[in-house]
């Protein structure tokens, strides 16, 4: 259990009740064991001069350590009380020293290397009297100063070094040339030399006192300085009991000095552990704080970049609204007039050109669905699809995109049931698994696509709910994916293509499109043995059919009447125009809403539809004229188009006929049928 002050300085920290208990056992052990020997003394042990160099050596090491290290508690805290006390532990180093020069048969039998014979006497006597005349001066100091307040301006310990220095170099002049009397009859101390030393031990026993008594001392290191003078008080009462040298008294009194003097470095040693393990803690808790930092920082700078990237996107995606807007325009006019052509050259063996020019727009069209995904701006609009119609145009399209190195094989089970999904995004997942296929495929092969019908039971490992499903899987023998890589392959931006050559967006619209349907995607990969792609999508509802294909006839009947085209773009309402005259409709054009409106409130047309594009210049768009003309014009239909479908245009399903350009003769022709059996012709 550790009893020293965790932290702090030590001539600052209050003394706890722990050190406290930890004191009094130790003084009460102390004055025991003194009590017990005292009887004993006197009684002469065998000579052994070496014991004083072994003393010497011990208290110089020990002081001077002390002595060191107050010195560093006395730069972090100035005071005139750890001054001293500094001074008064390199006095007494360097005074152990001289004694070790001086004692005769320390270093050389029988010799001492320094002084006369009466030197080492003199030289111990200045050596204990002014180690403890300093050490009390010091508790007196510390005793009358408070342990809270201003910081004193001292100029530091090395003055008072100085003067130590110089001191002992008299004291030991002094001693050698100065005619002195003998310390000694024989081994015996002399009656002058027991006075002085009781004096010394008074003296001691006073600083004792006030250590105790005294509030201000009661802080660590002034504290646990008890016990080095403790042991000194000790030793001092067992050596003038014992008379003199080589006696029990005498050696007792150098060892539990000797003991007593390892207390306050141990204190101090103690100290600079803490103060290094809470330096290997603070460095550890920055270290964490740092790596935590620069986690945020990390964490915040990829913010910013998605923020940016989300930017950047909205840029994108409204430049890919006006694109997809003016495209759909452009292709609107195409198929109208394509249509209109084979409406009128029907019969005449031209089926398979109008074919081709039908599944051109129809690309232009994915291409748009793609852009517009893309930017963030997806129009969903699912259909009932059957996969033995959609893949085998799919597979063509892929064909032309990836070249004649690869081979792409189609196979589509009887019995695949049909699915409800957005087509230009099961087109799109097909193209992205296709072109993965041929890019891990180094050298020529073949690339396996097949459709076949998949019923999963409650329990499934891809945790769908039970039931009938449609399994899409496209089989390559390319290099593989590695098994750490496997993990991330659906994650946004990932990926494993050189710069430029990949986005890392393929997989993740594979995986989001399966996903959004009800579905899931998953992948098989070995390396050097190829990988398998596999896209889950929920069957339609039993009993559901495909939709209507737009090659088939039109239906002959119509109710005629009279159609108001609102469109600023002439090319689409001329088409539209040619288009409703063939369906047997009369046609009036108004380039705007403004203008539509005043075409009615004129009473220039009379019509029972009015066929409105949503985006058109001006202060109203057809969005603004269709609520107009309900409220104005109640017995009216209205149908609206639009090239290109905001978030607010889906919900305009529930209040008007929409169509999504480019719409075929069928739609339109739907579209107006279903609105006049609604209406009354105006």
């Amino acid at each position: 259990m550790n009893v020293f002050p965790q932290s702090g300085l030590l001539a600052q920290r209050a003394v706890s009740r722990r050190e406290l208990g930890l004191l009094a056992a130790v003084f009460a052990g102390y004055m025991a064991l003194v009590a017990m020997l005292v009887p004993f003394a006197g009684v002469e042990w065998p000579r052994l001069p070496h014991v004083s160099s072994v003393f010497a050596i011990g208290i110089g090491i020990l002081h001077g350590l002390t002595a060191l290290l107050l010195g560093f508690e006395f730069k972090c805290r100035p005071g005139q009380p750890l001054r001293l006390l500094a001074v008064a532990y390199a006095y007494s180093a360097i005074m152990a020293l001289l004694h070790l020069l001086t004692f005769p048969g320390a270093l050389l039998p029988d010799t001492a290397l320094l002084g006369r014979k009466e030197t080492v006497a003199w030289l111990y006597l200045a050596w204990q009297t002014g180690y403890a005349g300093l050490a009390v001066t010091a508790i007196v100091l510390q005793a009358r100063t408070p342990r809270e307040g201003a910081v004193p301006r001292i100029r530091g310990v090395a003055p008072a070094m100085w003067l130590t220095a110089g001191g002992i170099a008299v004291i030991y002049a002094g001693s050698v040339y100065l005619p002195l009397p003998g310390y000694f009859a024989g081994d015996q101390f002399l009656q002058f030399i027991n006075w002085t030393m009781w004096f010394m031990a008074a003296v001691v026993a006073v600083g004792i006192a006030v250590l105790i008594t005294s509030r201000n001392t009661h802080v660590s290191l002034f504290s646990w300085l008890s016990i080095p003078l403790l042991t000194m008080l000790g030793g001092i009462i067992l050596s003038n009991i014992g008379g003199g040298r080589y006696t029990v008294g005498w050696y007792a009194a150098r060892g539990s000095y000797l003991l007593g003097s390892t207390v306050v470095l141990v204190l101090l040693l103690e100290r600079i552990a803490r103060l290094q393990q809470s330096l290997v803690n603070t460095v550890e808790s920055l270290a964490k704080q740092t790596e935590h930092l620069q986690a945020e920082i990390q964490k915040r700078e990829a913010t910013e970049m998605m923020l940016v990237q989300a930017q950047k996107m909205e840029v994108v995606g409204q430049l890919a609204g006006g694109i997809a807007h003016d495209f759909n325009n452009f292709l609107q006019v195409v198929n109208m007039r394509m249509e209109l052509l084979q409406y009128k050259l029907r019969g005449q063996n031209m089926e398979e050109d109008f074919s081709v020019i039908r599944r051109g727009v129809r690309r232009v069209q994915s291409l748009i669905q793609h852009l517009l995904s893309f930017s963030g701006r997806r129009s969903y609009q699912p259909k009932l699809v059957d996969l033995q119609r959609l893949l085998p145009d799919c597979v063509d399209f892929a064909r032309a995109t990836i070249g004649v190195r690869i081979d792409v094989q189609l196979a589509v089970d009887e019995g695949t049931p049909l699915v409800l999904v957005n087509p230009s995004e099961l087109e799109a997942a097909m193209l992205n698994l296709i072109v993965n296929a041929r890019d891990a495929m180094q050298e020529a092969g073949a690339v396996q696509v097949r459709a076949s019908r998949l019923r999963l039971p409650p329990s499934n490992a891809h945790q769908l709910p039970p039931g009938l499903y449609a399994r899409l899987s496209v089989t390559d023998a390319g290099s593989g994916i590695p098994a750490h890589v496997l993990p991330h392959v659906f994650d946004p931006f990932f990926t494993t293509k050189q710069k430029g050559k990949g986005t890392g967006l393929g997989l993740a619209q594979v995986y989001g499109f399966a996903h959004r349907q009800g579905g899931t995607a998953t992948i098989v990969s070995q390396q050097d043995k190829g990988t398998v792609v596999t896209i889950i999508l929920p069957a339609a509802a039993p009993g559901a059919g495909p939709d209507s294909d737009d090659t088939q006839p039109l239906s002959s009947y119509t109710r005629g009447g009279t159609v108001l085209v609102v469109d600023d773009n002439k090319a689409v309402a001329e088409s539209s125009r040619a288009l409703l005259e063939q369906l047997g409709y009369l046609v009036t054009i108004a380039e705007s809403a403004d203008e539509a409106l005043e075409v009615l409130a004129t009473g220039q047309c009379k019509p029972a539809i009015v066929l409105s594009d949503i985006v058109m210049p001006g202060q109203m768009d057809g969005i603004g004229l269709a609520r107009t003309l309900r409220q104005r014009y109640p017995g009216i239909g209205v149908l609206l188009a639009t090239g290109f479908s905001r978030d607010e245009t889906d919900t305009l399903q529930t209040e008007f006929r929409v169509l999504r350009k480019p719409y075929s003769m069928r739609e339109l022709q739907e579209g107006i049928l279903g609105l006049q059996s609604k209406t009354v012709p105006a």
